[in-house]
């Protein structure tokens, strides 16, 4: 009897509500522990590494160019750099190189040590394109130019690109760059002469 009495006052509750459902909510909730594609697809495209242009990664760049400034001196050099990305996008590097120009007057070899900033203003994990500046410092085993001091500075501004070649992230690198060669009048204005000219460049670039 007691039961029947419960049973009935359970319906009428029921019925007066509307509703059958509990307010307490027991249905399972379903819990995603799989990547997102996108995210998925920014890995594929690394070859497992961070995103190329990651704040922190870094890179090892060998590579080579030639200059020239379209009158009787032609410039060539291999260089080997090392670069960090600062923040998202932002590369700076450390590049050591060997010369050899050839130009009026004597040819004559040299070395220099440069330092630059690079902003990969397009960046689509595959390919970007970027713009930089920097500056470097020469030291070379004669006058260069003729005329001039065995000693100088090395400016430049340019754009360029990188693409990515192989699943393990390795890039190729083209660039044209603004090249110049000059002492700063170190020597006074007499003691001056410059040059400049049209660099291109190629190199590949190595994650580590």
């Amino acid at each position: 009897m007691t039961i029947g009495i419960l049973l009935a006052s359970t319906s009428a509750a029921v019925a007066e509500t509307g509703d059958s459902s509990s307010s307490l909510d027991l249905s399972p909730t379903r819990f995603d522990a799989q990547p997102s594609a996108e995210s998925s697809e920014n890995t594929a495209k690394s070859g497992g590494r961070e995103p190329f242009g990651s704040e922190g990664s870094q890179w090892l760049t060998v590579g080579t160019g030639v200059a020239s400034d379209f009158e009787s001196a032609t410039d060539w050099n291999l260089h080997l750099a090392w670069s960090i990305f600062l923040v998202k996008d932002v590369e700076f590097a450390l590049e050591g190189a060997g010369w050899y120009f050839n130009q009026p007057g004597d040819n004559t070899g040299g070395v220099s040590g440069s330092f630059l900033f690079r902003w990969h203003f397009v960046n689509t994990g595959a390919w970007s394109v970027y713009a930089d500046a920097g500056i470097g410092l020469l030291g070379a085993f004669d006058e260069v130019p003729d005329g001039g001091t065995s000693f100088d500075f090395l400016p430049r501004l340019g754009v360029g690109l990188t693409r990515q070649i192989s699943d393990d992230g390795t890039r190729l690198q083209v660039g044209l760059r603004w090249h110049h060669i000059s002492n700063a009048r170190i020597n006074g204005d007499e003691d001056n002469p410059s040059r400049d000219g049209a660099m291109l460049y190629a190199g590949v670039m190595f994650p580590f």
